[in-house]
């Protein structure tokens, strides 16, 4: 597993949607990974801003997380890689 597979796991990942072997793969990444850490945890704190704002525990519309991951993965870009 490497960087561009957490950033387009990540969201699965946190709704535990991934099956054993991904969950497994993705966990393993981030114990060496600090920036998909600290990138997993911002997706994870921001589907919850996108719940509390919409009032629900529901995941948040397709479209809206849509954007919301390719401006993540657009910034992770940006920021060197320690893996």
């Amino acid at each position: 597993m490497n960087c561009e597979h957490v950033a387009h796991a990540a969201s699965d990942y946190i709704d535990r949607k991934l099956g054993l072997r991904g969950r497994f793969g993705v966990w393993m990444h981030l114990l060496a990974c600090s920036a998909c850490k600290a990138y997993v945890e911002q997706v994870r704190l921001a589907k919850l801003a996108l719940r509390a704002v919409r009032g629900t525990a529901e995941p948040a519309e397709p479209a809206n997380m849509d954007a919301l991951m390719a401006s993540f993965r657009a910034e992770s870009k940006k920021r060197p890689s320690d893996s």
